[in-house]
Parts: structure tokens; C-alpha cells; sequence
């Protein structure tokens, strides 16, 4: 997987995650691509960050 582009915004305890990524890989013998948007929400407790949420939608 390689980043094409990440954008970060923390807002408090919150934070918001998104940018372009492309993924690489090979399914059932057979090689493929695609890249793909997604939006990650995160969340600080007890001074960790925790992943509540992520979509990714593929771009053709």
C-alpha cells in the first residue's frame, strides 16, 4: 500500500484522517491495482489513539 496523499486534522480528543491511497497484490494468482479514498476517525483515550471508524471508497 502506498500513499498517494494524507491530510490529518485533530480537533481535541478528536482526530480526522483522509487522503489517496494504492494497493498492490495479487488475488487468486492473478496480480492487481487499485486506488482508493478514504476518511479515518480517531479518538484519544487514556493517551492512546484508537481508530472508531474508517470507509474507503475505490476509484476507478
Amino acid at each position: 500500500i502506498r500513499d498517494e496523499g494524507m491530510k490529518a486534522y485533530v480537533y481535541g480528543t478528536t482526530g480526522i484522517v483522509s487522503g489517496i491511497y494504492r494497493e498492490t497484490g495479487t488475488a487468486k494468482g492473478k496480480p492487481y491495482t487499485r486506488r482508493a479514498r478514504f476518511t479515518d476517525t480517531w479518538i484519544r483515550q487514556s493517551g492512546k489513539w484508537k481508530c472508531v471508524a474508517s470507509q474507503s471508497t475505490i476509484i476507478h
